[in-house]
């Protein structure tokens, strides 16, 4: 009797940059946590984001204080408001791939760049058991 495949959720940041690497200091804590989820490293300007049905991210969120999910793509959809080198990075390639039509389902978990670890941590994890009780995975 085959197994089912673990779910696997893309977890971006970058450690270097201390607004970007929250999510690269949950990694350890959700694996451990969950370890029946696959959490993988990504890094989204290599351009191979996988084209799958749906697809799960957790990824720092600039201005943010707790952690939110983003259903979808238009909560990512450019403003109006001028654009820099940042704009054009997970969001930026996501919104690309779904203008081609490359993308099904997408749930980004967004996280905020400072804020208790410990938190943070439960607050992913309780999205985390809301999007995949949904079956997106």
């Amino acid at each position: 009797m085959a197994s089912k495949p673990k779910p696997v959720v893309y977890v971006v940041g970058n450690p270097l940059v201390p607004d970007d690497r929250m999510p690269v200091r949950l990694l350890p804590l959700l694996q451990k946590a969950r370890p029946d989820i696959l959490f993988e490293p990504f890094e989204p300007t290599r351009m191979d984001i996988p084209q799958k049905k749906s697809l799960i991210f957790i990824d720092t969120v600039q201005g943010i204080q707790n952690v939110i999910h983003l259903h979808g793509l238009k909560a990512l959809e450019p403003s109006s408001c001028a654009y820099s080198l940042h704009d054009f990075d997970l969001s930026g390639q996501l919104l690309l791939l779904e203008k081609f039509g490359l993308l099904g389902d997408i749930s980004i978990i967004g996280v905020p760049a400072r804020g208790g670890l410990k938190k943070i941590e439960k607050d992913v994890l309780h999205e985390l058991e809301h999007i995949l009780g949904k079956g997106a995975h």
